[in-house]
């Protein structure tokens, strides 16, 4: 682990959001696990307050990532009419997502006026929306790539295999991170029957953790 490469990611927002986030449900797993399991209260009440504050420190970093979404509604390009819609709807739900909860958090500090809850929940079913077209376009592509590897395996096209299973490893990833985040978004909106709060911190451990690797390749 190189200094410079320690740089390069911290430098990034989303390196520092996802660490932040690795931070902030590894405290919710044990604020839930000393209250469940090791029943002291004490301990659970301060890892829930480093939660809460590493909660609000995360939505700083959101601040005006609306922008970057709405700019990707130009650039969608697809032929397919079933998967433009679906690309569209993936956009359109993290633009919702981050607005609302930009929007959530000025409320929450008297900045704007408004239903800090009522936004908040809002900007968790566009997240909701966003991450299940998200998760669909990623198994189709999956799947694609599958058929690409079988048409390469049977071309023996040795450097186009190990780029595509380069890729699915990635849509992998991307997958199992969508799914962790579902497990949060749809607990926010309270549509998942697991109501374990352990269960949530888990899954944004696991989501910031295979993020945090992902962007540390790139660094």
């Amino acid at each position: 682990m190189s200094l410079s490469k320690s740089c390069k990611f911290l430098a990034a927002t989303d390196g520092r959001d996802k660490l932040y986030k690795f931070f902030h449900y590894g405290a919710r797993f044990l604020s839930w696990f000393c209250l469940n399991t090791a029943n002291n209260a004490q301990w659970a009440k301060y890892w829930s307050n480093i939660d809460s504050v590493m909660s609000d420190g995360r939505k700083l970093l959101r601040l005006f990532k609306f922008l970057s979404e709405i700019e990707k509604l130009g650039t969608i390009r697809e032929a397919r009419p079933m998967l433009l819609v679906a690309n569209l709807l993936k956009t359109l739900g993290m633009a919702g997502y981050f607005f609302f909860n930009n929007l959530s958090w000025a409320m929450k500090f008297n900045i704007v006026s408004g239903d800090e809850k009522k936004w908040g929940k809002l900007s968790f079913w566009a997240w909701t929306v966003g991450l299940l077209f998200a998760l669909v376009l990623d198994v189709v592509k999956y799947r694609e790539n599958s058929r690409r590897q079988q048409k390469a395996l049977a071309s023996s096209s040795q450097t186009e295999l190990a780029q595509l299973k380069k890729e699915q490893r990635e849509l992998e990833y991307a997958m199992i991170r969508e799914v962790a985040n579902l497990q949060i978004s749809t607990s926010l909106v309270e549509i998942n029957p697991i109501k374990s709060a352990g269960v949530v911190g888990l899954a944004g451990v696991v989501e910031a953790g295979l993020a945090s690797y992902q962007i540390w390749k790139k660094c």
